[in-house]
């Protein structure tokens, strides 16, 4: 019988077990009910994904917001890609930046990239996670447009339609957890992968491929990203709303199909 250690000679990756792997780090919030009782870890978990679904109103901001002033306070960065430009008004009726100040949010450190289509919001998550971003909140999620739809004849809409945003989001969480690489932006259209891609393509940065070999942690392709691999948490807020006609069961679903509460570690639920 083959032992632990010739198995793992055999696929070449040493001490690449259960007991050895890195542990993922771990970011406390405020909320100590939250950290030991909700995620029962003492926090938020680096590399991983997070759905934080909700009513209208029920605190989805304030509480993704509570998480970046955390982040903040130890010297983490913070990005909020802000779907609806909901945190993006100033003005006497609705203060949003007023308010994430005053949960101790630095508006001036947070990061706010604008996004274009969901696609161009999974490449702009895909940049930050590889620049050294440590957390990345996505508000929301469900307002997301694949790029087809955008420039669609608004006469020809059909219920089949629906689906290409669970398609966009299937497949963007799969590359954020499966593996990814990211491009430059002046990178030509049309180029050689293979020849090219120690030009054009950013490689994992070294101390963390260190890190990674030191644990027993193989990685083969370093040009080959996953999310895992840094110290990054995605929230992905989301909406809850309720079926018509639902009688038996829970009536409350989320926009955009079940793919970004497949890849969330966690589900955090939240009523007024």
């Amino acid at each position: 019988m083959s032992s632990i250690n010739q198995i793992l000679d055999e696929i070449g990756q040493r001490g690449a077990v259960a007991s050895r792997r890195p542990k993922l780090p771990v970011t406390p919030t405020r909320l100590p009910s939250f950290n030991n009782e909700v995620m029962k870890t003492g926090g938020l978990v680096g590399g991983r994904i997070y759905e934080l679904y909700a009513p209208a109103s029920a605190g989805k901001s304030t509480l993704k917001s509570i998480f970046y002033a955390d982040y903040q306070s130890i010297g983490k960065i913070a990005a909020d890609i802000d779907t609806e430009s909901t945190s993006q008004t100033e003005t006497d009726a609705e203060d949003t930046i007023g308010w994430m100040q005053s949960l101790g949010v630095n508006t001036e450190d947070l990061i706010t990239p604008n996004v274009g289509s969901a696609e161009d919001c999974f490449n702009v998550i895909k940049r930050l996670i590889v620049a050294g971003v440590n957390i990345i909140g996505v508000d929301t999620v469900a307002v997301l447009q694949p790029e087809r739809l955008i420039f669609r004849d608004e006469e020809g809409v059909n219920m089949r339609e629906k689906l290409e945003l669970s398609s966009v989001l299937t497949t963007g969480f799969d590359g954020l957890v499966g593996g990814f690489s990211v491009t430059y932006p002046d990178a030509p259209q049309k180029i050689d992968f293979e020849k090219s891609k120690a030009k054009w393509c950013i490689p994992i940065p070294p101390e963390r491929l260190a890190f990674l070999k030191e644990h027993g942690i193989s990685v083969r392709d370093p040009y080959i990203h996953k999310l895992w691999y840094y110290d990054c948490a995605i929230i992905g807020v989301n909406h809850a709303k309720d079926m018509i006609g639902v009688m038996y069961g829970d009536p409350t679903y989320t926009p955009g199909g079940k793919a970004l509460g497949f890849h969330s570690s966690v589900r955090i639920g939240m009523t007024k």
